[in-house]
């Protein structure tokens, strides 16, 4: 099991340092956007997501047909890999987030476990 609860307080711990804390911070949610999608796989289909999704995007095609997810928690899930993606592209102008931004995708990725019920017995 994952333990999203130790995810989550290391990404907090790290939106609340230095710049290049906030920019380790977006990336562990990136991480996170992967790792829910996978356990919802798991959880609902009962099998592993299929090899051929090999990034995020991919992987949330398969994820948003998933019975139980939402159509809010979908967009809310699909904001939040396009707002940590940014980080990841030669975009000249995206700026390392402050703590505040970094909060509301987590607190996002809470309600999206929670509501899936991927919480493991370790929380």
């Amino acid at each position: 099991h994952i333990v999203f609860k130790d995810e989550i307080d290391q990404i907090r711990d790290l939106s609340g340092g230095d710049e290049e804390n906030r920019k380790l911070a977006v990336d562990r949610i990136r991480v996170l956007c992967e790792i829910i999608m996978r356990e919802a796989h798991i959880k609902i289909i009962n099998n592993s997501m299929p090899d051929n999704l090999q990034n995020p995007r991919q992987m949330f095609q398969a994820f948003r047909k998933l019975n139980g997810v939402t159509v809010g928690h979908a967009k809310n899930l699909e904001d939040t890999i396009g707002w940590s993606d940014k980080s990841h592209h030669t975009d000249t102008t995206w700026q390392v987030p402050n703590g505040v931004d970094i909060e509301l995708h987590i607190e996002r990725l809470q309600s999206i476990i929670g509501s899936l019920g991927l919480r493991s017995d370790r929380e």
